[in-house]
């Protein structure tokens, strides 16, 4: 039946979701920062086409209801359960992927956050050190006196 095939399509796209990602995380952990808007057109792309496919079986699955027997949507529940239960797998695979990529970019910005923290504090300690030699040198006023 085609809403089988279809949610079967939707699956795949599913699986190129995870994928997708955990060649983005790879690179990240490799230390290349691949390019993050061709990263992010390609998830949208995939998302935009899982959305395209709820529509379609949404639409198959209010005909199916009308149009077969009993019969017939009993033999088509069994097939549908086998596509349902792998489409989850790869819901459950694509999520932990996001996640881990999450993981990934949370780190990458404590590491950002400390990197200008310290530069910050850096910059600081060499304003005070340029400030206090001024006055040490003869050119500023002795604050001593």
């Amino acid at each position: 039946m085609e809403l089988v095939t279809v949610i079967e399509s939707q699956t795949r796209c599913f699986r190129k979701l995870g994928e997708l990602t955990e060649r983005y995380v790879l690179g990240l952990n490799e230390g290349r920062a691949d390019d993050l808007e061709d990263f992010e057109q390609r998830r949208d792309s995939i998302f935009k086409t899982i959305e395209l496919y709820d529509r379609k079986i949404n639409e198959l699955s209010s005909d199916a209801l009308k149009l077969l027997s009993q019969e017939e949507l009993v033999l088509i529940r069994m097939q549908l359960d086998v596509a349902l239960q792998d489409q989850q797998k790869a819901k459950a695979e694509a999520q932990r992927s996001d996640d881990v990529l999450m993981h990934r970019l949370e780190q990458q910005l404590e590491a950002l956050v400390t990197d200008l923290h310290q530069e910050h504090r850096r910059r600081e300690i060499l304003s005070r050190f340029k400030s206090s030699r001024g006055f040490s040198s003869g050119t500023g006023v002795d604050q001593s006196l």
